[in-house]
């Protein structure tokens, strides 16, 4: 049966309270909380702490945790910066996040007179949480949680999540209705307000001719710890070039030409793209093709073919304040400068600026290359090298056999 926040909240209060921890997060909470939870005493993998002590006072005893009397009538609070470990630890016991324990943080939301926003999708919707947790109006009535569409979670990760979803006041995702999204949406309390972005994937400025859009680069080697890197988004004239054992300054030479790419059917791709947006929206609560089109040719709107930049993304948290009947003022340039999107802004063709009447991009434009080392901004010609480069030495290695799955490590 689910639980209200305020079932929940009383029915932790009517428990003896455990402090996981006997540290200087232990000690705040403490002091935050002594007055309205009956604290009994601290658990502690550390055989130094025996006694937990506030101001140069005793305050309770610290047991280690597999000596601790835990039962239903007790409910215990994680305080560390870090509590990955002792989650384990407590699921290895049978106890489980929510019903049993929670992290201090987590308890502090429970208890504040905020309501819950949960944001859930792909990678724009964290940055849409950034952006909206910069609003004031927002800030002062929301306590914002982001939850990675795509990401593998393990069991307690899931219980948060589901906790925080039977209690939230405000759902914010995309459009694409997984399974999995399906099941969050059931999780949800009939009175929650829901609003839908769309999945905006735009290719009106990267044509594609081969690989489907959205799927990444067949020569993108990334870890089992990540799922993107510096090449993920694919070039499939540069692919075919490689296949077909082109050298590099062939290739610079036939895509750096300004009539690589036809003016019309550069223009048909444009208002199919832009169609597909428009089409997507008529499912969804906030619409942005208009802003796409009113702004084409005057900002840079796609970092690639799957990520809108940040003026885009700084629009649709605009769009949510008014929605939510909020004041819409964002410090948009401080967070224009920010990098709202860990990903590499894909070079558009010169073909395709001259076509395109894309102006904002000058004569020689420069873009901004994410690494894992760091960053870097780049020229057209200077991204085409290092791309060429990476994926040759990628194919060479695949068809050696150096990589177990045929690609590279975590790929699937």
């Amino acid at each position: 049966m689910r639980q209200s926040r305020t079932e929940w909240l009383e029915a932790v209060c009517q428990k003896e309270i455990v402090l996981f921890g006997a540290g200087a997060y232990a000690k705040a909470f403490y002091r935050d909380f002594k007055d309205e939870l009956h604290i009994s005493y601290c658990i502690s993998n550390d055989e130094r702490q025996n006694v937990f002590c506030l101001d140069g006072r005793e305050v309770c005893q610290v047991y280690r945790v597999e000596k601790a009397i835990m039962d239903e009538h007790r409910f215990i609070i994680l305080c560390a910066e870090k509590h990955g470990e002792m989650e384990k630890q407590l699921s290895a016991y049978g106890l489980r996040y929510g019903a049993d324990y929670v992290d201090s943080g987590l308890f502090r939301v429970m208890n504040s007179s905020k309501k819950i926003v949960v944001f859930y999708g792909v990678c724009y919707m964290r940055a849409l949480h950034h952006c909206l947790m910069e609003s004031p109006s927002f800030m002062d009535i929301y306590d914002a949680y982001y939850w990675l569409g795509y990401r593998t979670r393990n069991i307690v990760e899931q219980e948060t999540f589901l906790l925080l979803l039977g209690m939230a006041e405000l759902y914010i995702c995309h459009e694409a209705m997984t399974m999995e999204a399906r099941i969050y949406l059931s999780a949800l309390k009939q009175e929650c307000k829901i609003i839908r972005i769309p999945l905006v994937m735009f290719n009106g400025y990267h044509p594609k001719t081969g690989e489907r859009v959205g799927e990444d680069n067949v020569y993108s080697i990334v870890s089992s710890n990540t799922y993107f890197g510096p090449f993920i988004t694919p070039d499939d004239v540069v692919n075919q070039c490689i296949r077909e054992n082109r050298k590099l300054p062939e290739i610079l030479k036939l895509i750096s030409d300004v009539d690589y790419y036809k003016k019309d059917f550069l223009e048909r791709n444009y208002r199919k793209e832009i169609r597909k947006i428009e089409v997507a929206e008529a499912a969804v609560d906030i619409q942005i093709s208009d802003y796409i089109l009113e702004n084409h040719g005057k900002k840079r709107l796609f970092l690639n073919e799957k990520h809108i930049s940040n003026c885009v993304i700084i629009e649709l948290a605009r769009r949510v304040l008014e929605a939510l009947d909020l004041d819409g003022e964002l410090p948009a340039e401080e967070l224009c400068n920010r990098r709202l999107l860990y990903t590499t802004e894909v070079p558009v063709y010169p073909s395709v600026i001259e076509k395109l009447s894309l102006t904002v991009y000058g004569k020689k434009p420069k873009y901004r290359m994410f690494t894992f080392g760091k960053e870097i901004d780049v020229t057209f010609e200077e991204y085409i090298e290092r791309y060429y480069d990476y994926c040759t030495m990628m194919k060479m290695c695949m068809e050696e056999g150096y990589f177990p799955d045929g690609r590279g490590y975590g790929r699937k």
